[in-house]
């Protein structure tokens, strides 16, 4: 098969991809989770890693396009990742040896509304408040800076748009049509009936289109509501962990080609110096004073940290009915340790009429009503109680390392899960998939095979550290996979990692000399 012949290949994928995107879309009910899903799914799926496996092991992509069919039944992001991993391969001149062209080919008579779509800029849509117009001014230069075209950045409050008396109808086309959505929530936000319907528009985009929450300080997970609520990760200016993920989020959306580290740092920094400038003159909205009464008068029966915790998932995911596995994964998901959930339900399920059985707790109505409706008073007493056991795997990791306890071969192990931005790490029977991974990684930097041979260790390694998470079973119940905790995974796949200089001169050390 001909370079010519691989490439019309992929482009055809692409569109079988898009098409399976729309006719095979699915929500399980009854949590109403988007999906891709059905025979059409899974016979693009095995058509394309067959193709992988034939034709692409020489591409840098290879790893991530196995990775995804092997992950696409488990992980439902497995078919926007395999579409942007297509795109890529079909953007990659280099790899077909010919100038760089537009990917995908247009169909012969396109509609009159894809021509329109199809040539327009990618739009980066930022809803906010007029009222926080500087904080959206400040996200926009930051994002100009790290070389995100000014033309793909719509702010209706921001000069150039154009923004007349159809402010409705253009806002509703740009929000219909962008790549990625950006909110900046603060407590005028919520208090703007305008504002809300946009959140609205951003909640009902396709699940494939990012969105990202950024916080106010007034603003928390606790007091979140409407469609931009608690489900949402919410962002801090002010944390450069944070401004690395909305970077990699934009930039990824847009398809912009990445600056240097040094210049996605600068710009970071320049970022959150002026948000904290920003703070100093701004008179934060008054939030009323609430009385503690009640909140210490429903806690007298709460008596163990393990039913605080859970009690505090309850007062803010707002469910009555909660299941074992929900409450393991969001820990997982927030990094808590050291509490014991079978506990806390045994014990929340002795309240009035709860019940607990087959690891689901029913809790008593009234008990429900109660924390719900004092959830404003009672959620900012649990949460430092919850935050005592949370344990973060990046300041564990920076902490390692800043101690000299990394070995060269460990921190070559982390180099690798840098480059190849790898997230989930395969045990027992698929632990050979991921050190033939690392052994390719080995062979595409020319290093000598310290960290292949050494994978297991590194894994009990980042186990034993709480740096990964269970996140798949054998039948009978024994890990085979394990994920990066979210926290470290930012850390290390942020643009500002603070080691790359390091990780880049160690590489080099390890480069496999050639006996001649």
């Amino acid at each position: 098969m001909t370079q010519a012949d691989k490439k019309k290949r992929v482009l055809e994928y692409i569109e079988r991809g898009k098409e399976i995107g729309i006719t095979e879309h699915v929500k399980t009910e009854p949590i109403g989770i988007s999906q891709i899903k059905g025979p059409r799914y899974e016979t693009w799926m095995s058509e394309i890693n067959v193709f992988n496996e034939r034709h692409l092991k020489d591409h840098p992509l290879y790893s991530d396009i196995h990775s995804a069919f092997f992950h696409h039944n488990t992980n439902r992001k497995c078919y926007q990742n395999m579409m942007g991993y297509l795109q890529a391969l079909a953007n990659d001149s280099e790899y077909w040896q010919e100038p760089q062209q537009e990917a995908i080919e247009r169909p012969a008579k396109p509609s009159k509304e894809e021509g329109k779509k199809s040539a327009m800029n990618p739009i980066i849509f930022i809803s906010h408040r007029t009222t926080d117009a500087k904080v959206a001014d400040m996200l926009k230069d930051y994002l100009v800076a790290t070389g995100i075209p000014n033309d793909y950045i719509f702010c209706s409050s921001l000069p150039g748009n154009d923004v007349n008396s159809v402010i409705s109808r253009e806002v509703k086309e740009k929000i219909t049509n962008s790549s990625v959505n950006i909110a900046i929530l603060s407590k005028n936000y919520y208090e703007s009936a305008y504002c809300l319907n946009e959140a609205g528009i951003i909640w009902l985009q396709d699940p494939n289109t990012p969105a990202i929450v950024i916080g106010l300080p007034e603003i928390n997970h606790t007091n979140m509501f409407g469609f931009l609520n608690s489900d949402f990760k919410l962002r801090r200016l002010d944390n450069a962990n944070d401004i690395s993920a909305i970077y990699d989020t934009v930039r990824s959306a847009v398809r912009a080609t990445p600056v240097s580290f040094s210049v996605a740092t600068a710009a970071g920094h320049k970022l959150s110096d002026r948000y904290a400038e920003y703070l100093k003159s701004r008179v934060e909205p008054t939030v009323p004073e609430v009385q503690l009464a009640t909140s210490t008068a429903l806690m007298e029966n709460i008596t163990t940290d393990d039913e605080r915790v859970v009690l505090y998932y309850i007062m803010t995911k707002r469910i009555r009915r909660v299941k074992k596995s929900d409450i393991c994964a969001w820990m997982a998901e927030n990094e808590i340790y050291n509490i014991n959930v079978e506990n806390a339900l045994d014990l929340l399920s002795s309240l009035g009429a709860g019940t607990y059985e087959q690891e689901i707790l029913n809790l008593d109505v009234g008990v429900f009503r109660e924390c719900t409706a004092h959830a404003e008073e009672l959620v900012p007493v649990l949460t430092p109680i919850v935050e005592k056991y949370q344990m973060l795997s990046s300041k564990r990791f920076i902490e390692l390392w800043n101690a000299g306890n990394f070995t060269e071969e460990d921190k070559l192990f982390v180099a690798y899960i840098v480059q190849n931005r790898t997230t989930t790490f395969g045990a027992r029977w698929m632990e050979k998939g991921q050190i033939e991974s690392i052994h390719q990684w080995e062979l595409n930097n020319c290093l000598d095979g310290s960290v292949a041979s050494t994978y297991s260790a590194h894994l009990n390694q980042f186990i034993e550290n709480q740096f990964v998470y269970e996140s798949d079973w054998t039948s009978h119940g024994n890990a085979r996979e394990y994920t990066l905790c979210p926290s470290l995974k930012n850390l290390l796949l942020g643009a500002d990692f603070p080691y790359s200089i390091e990780l880049e001169t160690l590489m080099e050390a390890h480069k496999d000399t050639l006996p001649f």
